[in-house]
């Protein structure tokens, strides 16, 4: 079942909401880095956006996270994938030292990108096994509700 419209409407509308929150009023612990995001910022984007797409939508996806892009065995990065889809929101972080051009939201089923990254760091979680840290552990909950109070 491909993501319903409205959540893919929803998911470009948070990306821009995290594009114009104050930093400075993020709860901690989150390591969300506004003053540079989308750049390092990807975790905390996915785990967001995955707990948003399960509790608004009911839709279970998994927690991608590799390493290893272009020569820099190093360079990690994190995204959604759902139903062979990659929904990724923070793409565009390589844009600017890479001399790439990608859009700030992917949804899509290939991506040159991310078939770049040649090793799985962890294994893939779907986020439904991790909403009990995203809730118990980390600030996402609270960064999502000041993401909906932007959106209104």
């Amino acid at each position: 079942m491909p993501l319903p419209e409205q959540a893919i409407q929803d998911i470009h509308k948070i990306r821009e909401a995290l594009e114009n929150i104050d930093q400075k009023s993020f709860p901690y612990p989150t390591s969300f880095n506004l003053e540079k995001f989308p750049k390092g910022c990807c975790g905390d984007t996915i785990d967001l956006i995955g707990y948003y797409l399960l509790k608004h939508y009911n839709i279970d996806s998994y927690f991608i996270t590799k390493k290893g892009w272009k020569k820099d065995p190093e360079v990690n990065h994190a995204w959604l994938q759902y139903e062979g889809a990659i929904i990724d929101l923070t793409a565009d972080q390589f844009n600017d030292e890479h001399g790439l051009s990608l859009p700030p939201v992917i949804i899509e089923r290939d991506s040159d990108l991310h078939k770049s990254f040649k090793i799985t760091e962890k294994e893939p979680q779907l986020i439904s096994e991790r909403a009990w840290v995203i809730e118990e552990r980390s600030g996402i909950p609270a960064v999502l509700d000041m993401v909906r109070n932007k959106l209104k």
